[in-house]
Formats: structure tokens, C-alpha cells, sequence
């Protein structure tokens, strides 16, 4: 049996199968399949359910609701990062809170010169990961504004590719959290570039 990709496209294909009398699926496989697809619904509402519960949490924390107003933050994230870095206390920069997440290019040196490497699967890799996807978001969805942060990963986009890009912006996003969490400011979209709360 093949599907597309997808949950949905699965489900549809799996019970097209179920459906058909003709193939050579047993009753016995058949009714084990259709209980896993039950589980399957059953840990969906679950899921939903939580996260309902995770939205309603990031909107009552201040911290938590503060960070929301980032671009690529979600309530999940929000919560994920209020939760990684507290305050902001333990950290001097928010370059340090950056790269306690992973999100910082490593460098190797050999014989004088310096090489950057990826970000690599250190730090916080579920957080990590929400992150750049977050940004990727932002980057389908910048189309042709022109403030400033725009205008800067566009370039980078075009320069770089949407990959590094979203590495870059997600970066930025964790220093600029780090900013909001350690200030006690609000971010202002007004600054959409971060500078008013961003640090090295």
C-alpha cells in the first residue's frame, strides 16, 4: 500500500483499503488496523486537547505572552523558550542563550584559519527544531514588506538559500527572546529588526 504524505492522506488511503472487499487483507488484520485508526483519532483529540491548554498557558503567563509577539513564535514556542531560558538571568548575551539552544554555527581552527560548521544536533533539538520552523514560516510569508528585518532576510534568502536563512532568523529570534525575557520589555513590531532589543 502506498500514501502521500501526511496524516490525512494515510487515513484515507488506509481506509480505502479496509473498504476493499477484494484485496487480501484478513477480518482479523482488518479489525487490527481499524483499532489502531481509533487510536490514531483518540491520540489526536489528546494532542488538540493539550495543546488548547498550552495556547491558554502562554496567553496567561506575561513572559510567555511577551514572546508572542515575535514573529515565528507561537504559544508552543513561547512556552519552550520561557521554559529554557526563565528570566534570562543565567546568561550575559543573548548570543550565550543562543548557543546553550544549539543555534550558533560552530568553528573549528587549523593552521591559522577558522572554518564555521553547522549548528549541528547539540542543544535543545525539539526547541531547536520549532524554531526554524517558525522562521521558515516567516520567510513563506514576508512576501514584499519592506521594514527592516524583512529587507535583511530577504537579502539573506538570496544570498544564502531559505535553509541558512532560517538558522539565521531563528538565531536572532532567541536573542531577541532573550532581550524580552531579561528587559521585561515588550517587543515592539514597530522595530521590526529586533535593534531595540537586540543584543550581541
Amino acid at each position: 500500500m502506498i500514501s502521500g504524505r501526511g496524516q490525512k492522506a494515510l487515513k484515507q488511503r488506509v481506509w480505502l483499503a479496509l473498504e476493499d472487499a477484494d484485496n487480501e487483507l484478513s477480518m482479523l488484520m482488518r479489525d487490527l488496523i481499524a483499532e489502531q485508526m481509533a487510536e490514531l483519532d483518540r491520540l489526536n483529540e489528546r494532542i488538540q486537547s493539550l495543546d488548547k491548554r498550552v495556547e491558554q498557558m502562554s496567553r496567561a503567563v506575561m513572559p510567555c505572552c511577551q514572546l508572542l509577539a515575535i514573529e515565528g513564535v507561537g504559544p508552543v514556542v513561547a512556552t519552550q523558550l520561557y521554559s529554557a531560558l526563565g528570566n534570562g538571568d543565567a546568561f550575559k548575551k543573548g548570543r550565550q542563550a543562543s548557543a546553550y539552544l544549539g543555534l550558533t554555527p560552530k568553528q573549528h581552527s587549523s593552521g591559522g584559519t577558522a572554518s564555521i560548521k553547522g549548528i549541528g544536533r547539540t542543544g535543545q533539538v525539539s526547541l531547536k527544531a520549532a524554531l526554524i520552523r517558525g522562521a521558515h514560516s516567516v520567510i513563506n510569508t514576508m512576501g514584499d514588506k519592506q521594514d527592516a528585518k524583512s529587507r535583511w532576510l530577504r537579502s539573506l534568502v538570496a544570498r544564502a538559500g531559505k535553509n541558512k536563512a532560517a538558522v539565521a532568523l531563528a538565531n536572532k529570534t532567541v536573542r531577541t527572546a532573550w532581550a524580552v525575557l531579561h528587559s521585561g520589555q515588550s517587543y515592539c513590531r514597530e522595530f521590526n529588526d529586533g535593534s531595540a532589543l537586540m543584543v550581541s
